[in-house]
């Protein structure tokens, strides 16, 4: 069952105009954005239940995660990563980001929750953060 283009412009029309007639100077971590929240709903239960999220391939990628072909010319930009994981598991992580840098080099850093905690403490520290890279990733064996 395929969405009518037409409904989903009207309605991303009207939530970006919600959005703005919000829109806030509050002093938030994130600043003004607010999260949008999708949800999919199957039509049949699957015959197999995991605890592990279903990958849902998302036709127009916000960003490139391999490098385009000399004729094949994108707008998009790589992602700067930030990695959040164990400290224990940091210096593993490293190396196999070494080991694969074609696969996982559009990672920068990997930060230890530790670290996280006793470097990033600070209100100003976080926002640094926060602008320093595009995305953030969670171990999670890290998430509450």
């Amino acid at each position: 069952v395929g969405l009518d283009p037409a409904l989903v412009q009207k309605a991303t029309e009207a939530l970006l105009k919600y959005h703005e007639k919000t829109n806030s100077d509050s002093k938030s971590l994130l600043g003004n954005d607010q999260p949008i929240h999708v949800q999919i709903t199957l039509l049949r239960t699957p015959e197999k239940t995991s605890p592990k999220p279903i990958r849902v391939m998302i036709p127009h990628p916000l960003f490139q995660l391999k490098k385009q072909s000399s004729d094949g010319e994108s707008n998009l930009e790589e992602p700067e990563v930030c990695l959040i994981v164990k400290e224990e598991s940091k210096p593993w992580c490293q190396e196999m980001i070494a080991r694969f840098p074609e696969h996982m080099g559009c990672i920068k850093k990997v930060l230890g929750l530790q670290s996280l905690r006793t470097k990033h403490a600070r209100y100003e520290q976080q926002r640094a953060l926060l602008h320093k890279y595009n995305l953030f990733l969670a171990d999670d064996r890290v998430l509450p």
